[in-house]
This record gives C-alpha cells, structure tokens and sequence, in this order.
C-alpha cells in the first residue's frame, strides 16, 4: 500500500514535469520578454492621453456643472496635465533601470524544485481567479469581480513564467551552496520577480485612469463629494507611475541588507582557510 502511494506520487510529479517542459517548449517561454517592453510602452503612451484628459475632462465639468467653481477645477485639471507629465517623465526614467538591478545582482539557488512547486501554484491561484471572478461577475451582474479575476490571473502567470524560467533574473542553479545562500537565493527571486512586475501593475493603472476619465465624461454626478472620490481614485491609479522609483529604491536598500547577510555568512569559510 505504501509502495501505490509512493508510485502515484511520482506519477503525478511526472506528468506535471512533463506540463512544464512542454511550456518551455512554447511560446510561453518567451512570456516575460514578449510582453515586458509592451506594458512598459503601453503604460508611458497612455500617461500622455491621460495628461490631456484630466484638462478636457475639467472643460467638461465646469460646461456640464454650474455649482462647480471655473477657477479650481480648471486650476485642478491643468495641475493634473502638468503631474501626469512629470510622473510620466520619472517612469520612463527608472523603468530600464529595474531591469538593469535585475541583472547586476546575480543570486543562486540550488534546485528548481521550489519554483516549481511556486510555478504549480500560482498557475492554479490564477486559473481559480478567472473562473471564480466570471461565476461572480454574472451572479452580481457586474463587470468588476470579472475585471479583478483577469487582473489577478494575469499577475499569477507573470509569477508561473519567472518560476519556469529563473535565468530571467539573472538567478544561477547551483548545487552546492549553503542553507544561508538557499534562503538569500529564494528571497531574491521574490525581490526581482516584484521588479519584474512593476511595468506590468503600471500598464494597468494607467489603463484604469484612461478608462475612468473617459467614463467621468459621461457619468451625471449629484454630489460634488462623487465627484472629488472619482478624481482622487485616478490621482491614486496615475500615482501607479511612480512604482518603478519605489521599487528601484526598495531593491537597493533589501540588496544591501543581502550584501552585509553575505558578508556575515563568508565569515567561517574565511576562518577555516587561515
């Protein structure tokens, strides 16, 4: 009996081996490089519409609404064209930088086993995500549980395709390192895959500012308190710009820590060759 079980285990760890190595055959392979420079670009153009948006957008509430005053919502929207420039402007800037982080801090691991096991799961988080977001989304008849379940699925194969493919971190199978070094290895490849995924969540804050600034155009507004809740939920998406700055810097200060952790760790080895 323990034998059956012990077969059907290495049955089922075969097979899904055999899932994975015929996605690495695929195009899904070249997932991450295929559409990484995509939402980067998608992300910055959006940011120029979305500039000249918050101006018209501002023209449009002071024709549609006379209890609005002229001089701060027009004073509001060309604020707006002005920061969404200037966001746009720092995100163009540190965008290519994430990558270069990416592949100046090499890290090691000593299997793949735990990406895998990683990969496994959030190819299944993602897949109950889209299922789950499209029996909810018709049930509440509404769009938005739909929107959510194909953002996070999204998000989830973004994870499966840096599990399946560590190299594009620049993180190095190696057999023999230490207990030590395994966990730098695998807080690291959370570290980059974070940065791997910036472009990726700005894209989609950008895409959710244009949409509801063209949306506010439309919608008949009863309370001035909607309308400032509207406008602060686009300033919140364009803010998604300033992500990669944030990451850029919250790398380096968790690759210093990493730094002195190694320091720490090639003490004994230092000792041992004296």
């Amino acid at each position: 009996m323990t034998k059956s079980v012990k077969n059907d285990g290495l049955y089922t760890a075969s097979l899904i081996d055999r899932f994975f190595s015929w996605l690495k055959k695929t195009t899904y392979n070249n997932f991450l490089e295929q559409n990484e420079k995509w939402f980067a670009k998608t992300g910055l153009a959006l940011m120029y519409f979305i500039a000249v948006m918050s101006l018209l957008v501002a023209i449009v509430f002071v024709l549609k609404y006379n209890a609005l005053s002229t001089f701060y919502v027009l004073t509001a929207g060309i604020g707006g064209l002005f920061v969404t420039i200037v966001f746009q402007y720092i995100a163009a800037k540190t965008i290519p930088c994430l990558n270069t982080l990416i592949h100046n801090t090499p890290a090691k691991l000593s299997s793949t086993a735990v990406l895998e096991v990683l990969a496994l799961a959030a190819g299944i988080f993602g897949i109950i995500a889209l299922i789950g977001g499209l029996i909810i989304s018709i049930k509440a008849s509404s769009l938005h549980f739909l929107i959510s379940g194909i953002a996070i699925f999204v998000i989830c194969e973004y994870w499966m395709a840096m599990a399946m493919k560590p190299e594009t971190l620049n993180i190095e199978i190696v057999k023999n390192i230490s207990a030590g070094e395994e966990f730098i290895g695998l807080l690291t490849f959370f570290a980059k895959g974070s940065l791997k995924i910036i472009p990726l969540i700005f894209c989609g804050c950008m895409i959710f500012a244009s949409y509801d600034l063209i949306a506010m155009m439309f919608v008949k507004y009863h309370y001035i308190g909607e309308i400032n809740l509207e406008a602060g939920i686009v300033a919140y998406a364009v803010c998604g710009a300033l992500l990669p700055l944030f990451g850029y810097v919250s790398f380096i200060g968790y690759y210093f820590t990493i730094d002195i952790a190694r320091a720490i760790l090639s003490i004994p080895a230092k000792l041992d060759k004296k």
